[in-house]
């Protein structure tokens, strides 16, 4: 079982708690033996990530598909908790992840995930300052700098 939490201890009452629910499990009648930290092993390239949630908002449960682009899984899913707790005010605790997966970009479906798939995306630069030479810097001025434009 995959879990995703802060620490070892969230890992283990998050461990208990879905256990629980899935097998009818108590926590006096069970041991854990180990808790590892799973890493990935190349985060060199940019690839999509699919996560299916399951979260309880003020209103009721909701079932949700969300698609992120990150270097690691472990990445996207720090940007959904953070998307999550903007967009729909809840909580780590509140949120439980049901599945995960790599997508291809063949497989994306969301436009905020497709606008960024193709290879020649530029960013251009917004506001620029323009540095001035150190004999024409005057020590007061008469009006703003400009830090906008070309």
């Amino acid at each position: 079982m995959k879990l995703w939490a802060k620490n070892s201890v969230v890992a283990v009452s998050r461990y208990w708690y879905f256990m629980g629910k899935l097998r009818k499990i108590k926590k006096a009648s069970g041991e854990i033996i180990h808790v590892q930290e799973v890493t990935e092993r190349s985060c060199s390239r940019i690839r999509n990530f699919a996560i299916w949630i399951r979260y309880n908002s003020r209103s009721g449960i909701h079932n949700m598909y969300k698609e992120y682009r990150g270097t690691s899984l472990v990445h996207a899913v720090n940007q959904m908790y953070a998307e999550m707790a903007s967009r729909h005010m809840a909580d780590f605790s509140r949120i439980h992840i049901v599945k995960t997966a790599e997508i291809s970009n063949e497989q994306v479906k969301r436009d905020h995930t497709l606008q960024f798939i193709d290879d020649d995306v530029k960013f251009p630069l917004k506001r620029h300052n323009i540095k001035k030479d150190a004999q024409d810097k005057t020590l007061f001025s008469l009006s703003r700098p400009v830090t906008y434009g070309w």
